[in-house]
């Protein structure tokens, strides 16, 4: 784990982004979520990374109906749009 970032949201309080160091262009950031019927975190997606992410932050906006962003920088500052059914 070389970065790491809670949600901010009121509907997903168990959801968090965690960062890869790989010293190749292969690295990634995983978001999971806890899932409180399995009490297990499980993944939600793997975003692409070529450098590993030295931050990574959720937008701090916790209404539920707001758009959900994660910010995250490498070798450039990256906004990814995170939906239920996909990340853009």
């Amino acid at each position: 784990v070389y970065s790491l970032a809670w949600s901010h949201k009121e509907d997903k309080p168990f959801r968090l982004a965690v960062g890869s160091f790989v010293n190749e262009s292969r690295n990634i950031i995983r978001i999971v979520s806890f899932n409180e019927q399995t009490r297990q975190f499980e993944e939600v997606c793997d975003l692409p990374q070529s450098y590993p992410a030295t931050k990574v932050g959720f937008v701090p906006n916790s209404r539920s109906e707001s758009r959900d962003f994660l910010a995250s920088t490498g070798e450039c500052l990256r906004i990814w749009e995170i939906k239920e059914d996909s990340i853009g």
